[in-house]
């Protein structure tokens, strides 16, 4: 189960970092390796506290743990000063500039950067650390792509696919279900398992992550998402 809190804090690396404490690669493919991965799941949970525990618990039976409201105004333009000052202070910050070059209305606009701090509970920190990290798995999935630049710089469209990605799309891959979960998350299933019709384009090994960057902007709505996750 993943979550776009989840997202947030694991998407650069978390759960790769799980994989290398279970001694697999990936997914597991084989009874021995799921009891692997089962096992390093419960050694990571064992070193969380009782409160955060009983959040992991929450979450996944649909608690809703969170306001749906942001802080007040004045603590929100707070926020979003501090994001800018994190944001000058990284180390590299090579892909989010690349963002900025190509749009800065977009980079700079608030409503991205209020995505970012609503999922870090509007800590700027980590909030600027994930932009970066966001633009650059943005710009490692649609790399070659002629249009790379223009993509770094909005939201992925379906016009942005190219066939193999369409084809991984109209064939289920994922599936974004119609009601939302006691905790009004937005859930959306994933068929690991994808195979495509005989005669069909072959999969490139990105398209999956192509296709799943263009359902992004459809399942982040409402703004409450990005505090109770997918």
């Amino acid at each position: 189960m993943a979550t776009t809190r989840g997202y947030c804090r694991t998407g650069c690396g978390g759960n790769t970092k799980l994989a290398e404490a279970a001694g697999i690669q990936g997914f597991p493919k084989t009874s021995e390796e799921a009891d692997k991965a089962e096992q390093a799941l419960a050694d990571d949970l064992a070193k969380l506290s009782l409160e955060e525990q009983e959040k992991v618990l929450f979450d996944v039976h649909g608690i809703a743990q969170t306001s749906d409201d942001d802080p007040e105004p004045a603590v929100v333009d707070k926020a979003l000063e501090d994001l800018q000052n994190e944001l000058d202070k990284l180390p590299d910050r090579t892909y989010y500039d690349l963002a900025r070059a190509s749009n800065p209305s977009y980079a700079e606009g608030r409503s991205l950067r209020l995505m970012f701090l609503r999922c870090f509970k509007f800590d700027p920190q980590p909030a600027a650390q994930m932009m970066e990290c966001h633009f650059k798995a943005k710009h490692s999935t649609f790399e070659g792509l002629p249009n790379l630049d223009e993509i770094m710089g909005r939201d992925v469209r379906l016009s942005d696919l190219t066939p193999e990605d369409l084809a991984v799309l109209q064939n289920g891959h994922y599936q974004i279900f119609p009601e939302r979960d006691a905790a009004g998350r937005s859930i959306w299933a994933m068929n690991l398992n994808l195979t495509l019709p005989p005669g069909t384009l072959p999969i490139n090994v990105v398209s999956p992550t192509r296709a799943g960057e263009s359902l992004v902007p459809r399942i982040l709505v409402p703004a409450t998402t990005f505090r109770t996750g997918v």
